[in-house]
């Protein structure tokens, strides 16, 4: 069934009205039964449909809802599959000029999808827009805006995310990873005693070249994924409607929250980072921080 699914899909662009009701179909059957398919097949499913997105038979606005419900399944490899699609979709979409009316329109979709309730739906919106901000495709105020919504959300790991969104990590995701973190040759214990002890002499020099290499490539990566963090949290940070009543917002939170310790220390470093970049005044929140100043802390 999925291989006949997938041929129509591949070819439905050459016989447009012979396939008209196949996307409907196809998209009614996971809307219905996704939580009870197989995994496989129901991934079959969704590939077939973003073919036939990538052949223009859809539009973003058609897919998007049935794919943020897919969102909710317990199924890891069919997320990911979803989120890079939607990321790739927008991407291509604003390749050679800014689509604004599309962008809109997503905007808003995404906007109203941050503050379900569902957790999976509304991190992984939260996902896309951090995605699109930091590859300069959704850099303004309105995007910023809903990420500071988001650090209220009542969900811990939502919270997390939005706040690290504004400390300028672009990991808030751990289902994402970058294609150059993901193509980089990590250095192992085995490769430097390989390059030192085992081979001719020549052979070595090579193992030592390569090695040194593969350093270098792994220290200038780290210092554009920090340099790249720092510019964009402060950037984000300076587009933010109202800093003030984010700030005391956010104290609020932390005053009143039992989450981990690293959770509270991420709030306190947003905290502190929008009282310098707007030069605020929080009273109470010196006076908050100096009990972690003392010496047994």
């Amino acid at each position: 069934f999925a291989d006949l699914v997938m041929f129509i899909a591949q070819v439905s662009h050459c016989y447009p009205e012979e396939c008209k009701a196949f996307r409907g179909e196809l998209m009614d059957l996971l809307e219905k039964h996704a939580t009870t398919l197989d995994a496989m097949l129901r991934r079959s499913l969704v590939q077939a449909l973003i073919l036939v997105r990538n052949r223009g038979l859809l539009t973003a606005q058609q897919l998007l809802p049935l794919l943020f419900k897919l969102f909710r399944c317990q199924d890891k490899l069919l997320r990911k599959q979803i989120f890079n699609h939607i990321v790739a979709d927008l991407q291509r979409s604003n390749a050679k000029h800014r689509d604004d009316k599309l962008n809109r329109k997503i905007q808003n979709f995404l906007y109203s999808i941050v503050g379900e309730d569902n957790e999976l739906s509304a991190k992984k919106s939260l996902c896309v827009l951090t995605q699109m901000y930091h590859r300069r495709i959704w850099s303004d105020a309105n995007t910023v805006n809903v990420v500071a919504n988001a650090v209220f959300h009542k969900s811990p790991r939502i919270t997390v995310a939005a706040l690290k969104f504004f400390m300028g990590h672009d990991d808030v995701d751990s289902d994402v990873e970058s294609d150059e973190e993901t193509n980089m040759e990590l250095v192992s214990r085995e490769d430097v005693y390989k390059a030192f002890h085992k081979g001719t002499k020549s052979t070595k020099k090579k193992k030592q070249a390569k090695l040194k290499r593969a350093q270098l490539a792994m220290k200038k990566l780290q210092k554009h994924h920090m340099d790249k963090g720092k510019s964009y949290s402060f950037t984000a940070i300076q587009l933010l409607h109202d800093p003030q009543g984010f700030g005391e917002r956010l104290f609020s939170k932390l005053n009143k929250t039992n989450e981990r310790w690293e959770t509270k220390l991420l709030m306190m470093s947003v905290i502190s980072r929008v009282i310098g970049v707007h030069q605020l005044l929080i009273l109470s929140y010196y006076s908050f921080l100096q009990k972690y100043l003392q010496p047994h802390q």
